[in-house]
This record gives C-alpha cells, structure tokens and sequence, in this order.
C-alpha cells in the first residue's frame, strides 16, 4: 500500500495547550479526537475521517490527554484535576479519579486505566469504571529518578512502558518497561521519551521533534539494530510528551507546531496608552518578566535559566545554569533573584545575588514542588505556589527560613500571585468557578473579593488604588481601595492586545510579552505508515 500524507483543515482552531497532550485517534482508525479551540470555547472535539469537520463533546471544557478505550467505545480525558471518561455515542462525562497534575493514560485490555496522576509521581492503575487507584511505579529520587510519567501498554496488557525523567532535558530521559504482576523493571531506550509500541514489530519515541523506530520484541523487551528516523517536525512540549497517536491498522495523526511555546513573542517597552518607550530590549524570547524595585531592568527566563536585562545598556546576565529554573522574583532592594529549580529534584525555591556574583542557595524545603511568586514588602516573606497531588496549585506564605503557613488551599488551581503595595492584601488567580478568573484577599483575617469579571490571569498590583491583569484581548485595570475596606470598581480595558506576559511599575510603564498564540500549528495525517515502518 502507498504511504499518504496530508493535512487535515479545519474551522477549529487546533492549538497545543500548556498542559499538553491534544491527539488521539480510535483503534480502528475511523475517528480522531483533537483539543481545539472554536470562538471562546476549548474543548475536545471529535472528526470521523471520512467527514471533513470535527463536532465538539459536550461536557469536556478545557479537557486535554485524550486517550481512547480498546474497543473504541469509550474517550478518556483529563480536565478540571480529575480524569474522566465520555461515551463516543453521547452523554454526560462520568468521573474516574482524582488527577491534580495529569502526565498520560493508557487504557488496558482488562478495563482497567495506567495514568499519571501527579506530574511528581510514579504510575497508578484504576478501574475504567471509577474506584480507588492502587500504585504501579514508585518514582527512585536516590537513583537521580524525578518523575514518571506518559504511560502506554505492550500487547496482551501485561507490561507497560513509560518515561522515566532523568537529568535535565527530555533528551536524556529513559523509557523503562514494568510487568504489572511482578513489577519488574527493564529500561529499553537510554535517551527518549514517550515511547510506543507499534505492531510491526519496533517501538517508536521521541527526541527533540522526531520520531524514531527501533525493532523491539514485545516478548524479550528487547531492542536490536539502530534507532531510524521516521517522522519529523512534531510537536513537542515541556512535560516530555509529544503530540502523536496512531491506529491499529496504521494511520498516524500528528500535531506541527506553527511557532514556538515555551518563548514568548517581541518583548515591548509601553507606556499606559500603548505607544513604545525607546529603551534597548532583548531579541531573546523571554517569559515570566518581572520589572526590577528601580525599574531600570528586568529579570526573565530565557531558555528555562533566569537572566536580568539592563533596560539603559541592552546587557543582560545568567543566574542559572544547568538544572531547569523558573518563576524569578526579586528581592525588595533589587540585590538579589528568588526563582524555583529542579536541581533538587523537584522545584524548590532558590536564590543568587542579581549580578551572578555568589553561589545559589535553596531557601525551601518542602518535600511537594514550591516556586515563588513575589516577595512581601517589608522582604520578610515570599508568596509561593505549592503543587499537591491531593489540592492541585495551592498559595502558601513562605518564611526566609522555610517555614509554611497556608493561605489559598482548596480543589481549585490558585496561582499567579502579588502583594498589594502594603503588604497587607494578595492577588490571584483562581478556576474555581470553572475559568481563570482574579480575587483579592487579605494577607491575615478573612475575607475574598472578585476582580476580574470575564476571565482574568496574570494580576499585578503596582499601585495601591489598581489592579491590572490580562483579561482576553486586552489588559484590563480595576480600581480598588483598600482603606477603610476592600473594595473593587468596574474593570476597565487599559491596553488593547493579547500578551503572553506582562509586567508594570508603578510610573505606568509596561513591559509585555508578544503573544505567539495566533500562529496555530497544523494536523496531519499519514496513511499507512506502517509500511513505512517496516
């Protein structure tokens, strides 16, 4: 049979999402299940093959990680910190299990699910039908182990294979095969990630954006010959996974990435009517800015390592290196950079001198992820976010010693947090209502107020009369006081334009990261590559 390639259009905007996975395609090759995106809706959306429009499945809003049942008739997926399974004929989602951080799903031949349920863990297996999961991998951080995760089944469902994290990049992860009766372990790529078994007799993975195809024997769990190159440009992402699903009678769907995810757009300099500032901006992709205490530079992750940039001199300086790092803050004086790095393990909040001049020194200790958010006024404390498998992203005050009071903890994800100029109050944001919306709470005693109306992410309090955060295609401002209590007015919009990031000083100037979001990616589609393959 000749092998086919093409792409496969859309009215729906298809679109990788941050926390991953979007493809999917029945066992028998006739539909293919994509997360995208029509008008203000994201959800799962399912296209048979010999229809050219996908129609979307009601009741998996913000849904992601699809993944289907062997007999096709059952679409498992993940949304709103629990995983979920819909009927292909119609219905109502039914609740499987709790998933704070999701990291894949396989679906076995006995009815029951391999899934990762914490972006920390091991593997865990639950019955399709819903109950308690019981542990199938136990994740080694002696061995230098950081997480497993993207599970997949061997035939006959007795073994499965997933991606062991190691090291600092996906490139060097290893894919390790477990037996599900004796638990015994069999590491099968050094150097891959995602790994999948096809029927030809090879398993295939990922590195970088390609597809490699080495012969395997399911039965031995070996592999022989040399890893080949089967299929490039595909669509990966920061969680080790890659965009990708195939059939049992050999079709492949795979995702291209129209421009890159994890860097930001143009970097832009902008007073409060949107006009440019001159100032010597960096060519460099960079995310999660932050304006320094003076204003005159900024400090922002460039290829997952922290560096400031003199806003007067166009310089710029790197305060890590080798682990990943992330979510930089700056100390109350501008001497110093907190941020959160894996070098532990898992994240833990750090911090260095601002011009690189000391080592690093870890502030946490929390055995659960931990990255900072901003720094208290008075520089006694850090706002962080602390990932946990039972509550999902939770908002805790954090002494310079380490010590932990809870401030935010529920259900919901609650992220993206500032002080008020005083101290006294915290910003957020939080899903609890079903979409990202802003709220204000007080530091000490109680109390919660909304902010944002229409969906809000990415709040900053630089001036105490004023909140601003990303709100659809604008930057929106809302007008609050906090004497003699908290109130909030009407936002208004502040700035037309949709911005990956952003930051403000209290002299009004912004410093906003280009969206990249408006140059989707593409499906495509191949035929039996099988053929291919073999």
């Amino acid at each position: 049979p000749q092998v086919m390639r093409f792409a496969a259009p859309t009215s729906s905007t298809v679109r990788a999402r941050d926390t991953y996975g979007i493809i999917a395609i029945s066992p028998d090759g006739r539909e293919i299940v994509y997360s995208g995106t029509s008008g203000s809706s994201a959800m799962l959306f399912r296209r048979a093959v010999d229809e050219f429009e996908g129609t979307p499945i009601a009741g998996t809003e913000d849904a992601v990680q699809p993944f289907f049942s062997p007999d096709g008739k059952w679409i498992g997926f993940f949304a709103r910190q629990k995983m979920m399974k819909v009927a292909v004929s119609g219905g109502q989602p039914i609740e499987i299990a709790h998933a704070s951080f999701s990291r894949g799903a396989a679906w076995l031949d006995d009815d029951t699910i391999v899934f990762c349920p914490y972006y920390y863990g091991g593997i865990e297996r639950v019955p399709a039908q819903g109950g308690t999961p019981t542990k199938v991998s136990t994740v080694n951080r002696a061995a230098g182990e950081r997480m497993h995760r993207w599970p997949h089944a061997l035939p006959g469902g007795k073994v499965i294979l997933y991606t062991v994290g190691v090291g600092s990049s996906w490139d060097t992860a290893r894919v390790v095969a477990q037996n599900l009766e004796t638990g015994e372990q069999t590491v099968i790529i050094n150097g891959g990630t995602d790994a999948r078994y096809v029927p030809t007799g090879h398993l295939v993975y990922v590195r970088n954006t390609s597809l490699y195809a080495v012969p395997f024997d399911a039965d031995t769990l070996e592999v022989s010959g040399e890893p080949v190159e089967v299929t490039s440009g595909v669509a990966n992402h920061a969680a080790g996974g890659a965009e990708y699903a195939f059939s049992r009678n050999g079709i492949l769907v795979y995702f291209s990435p129209g421009v890159g995810r994890d860097e930001g757009g143009e970097v832009m300099l902008l007073d409060r009517t949107g006009a440019r500032i001159e100032s010597k901006l960096p060519a460099l992709g960079v995310r999660s800015p932050q304006f320094s205490p003076d204003g005159r530079s900024f400090v922002a992750i460039h290829n997952w390592d922290i560096r400031t940039f003199d806003l007067t001199r166009g310089t710029n300086t790197r305060i890590t290196s080798g682990a990943r790092a992330t979510f930089p803050a700056w100390s109350v004086d501008g001497s110093r950079v907190y941020y959160a790095s894996e070098r532990s393990g898992h994240w833990q909040v750090y911090t260095r001198a601002a011009d690189a001049s000391d080592e690093e020194r870890r502030v946490s200790n929390s055995e659960e992820p931990t990255v900072p958010m901003a720094v208290s006024p008075d520089g006694s404390a850090l706002l962080v976010r602390t990932d946990r498998k039972e509550t999902g992203s939770d908002i805790d005050l954090m002494a310079l010693d380490g010590s932990i009071r809870p401030l935010v903890r529920s259900e919901a994800d609650e992220f993206g947090t500032a002080f008020s100029p005083d101290g006294r109050f915290i910003v957020y944001q939080s899903d609890e209502s079903g979409r990202y919306e802003v709220y204000v709470r007080p530091v000490s005693g109680s109390g919660r107020w909304q902010v944002s109306t229409e969906g809000g992410r990415e709040a900053r309090w630089a001036l105490q009369n004023e909140i601003t955060y990303a709100g659809g295609s604008h930057l929106m401002a809302a007008a609050v006081k906090t004497e003699p209590s908290f109130s909030v007015g009407t936002p208004q919009p502040l700035l037309e334009g949709s911005f990956a990031a952003f930051d403000i000083t209290r002299d009004g100037r912004i410093l906003a990261i280009g969206s990249q979001s408006a140059a989707p990616g593409r499906l495509n589609v191949v035929v039996n590559w099988f053929e291919e393959i073999r």
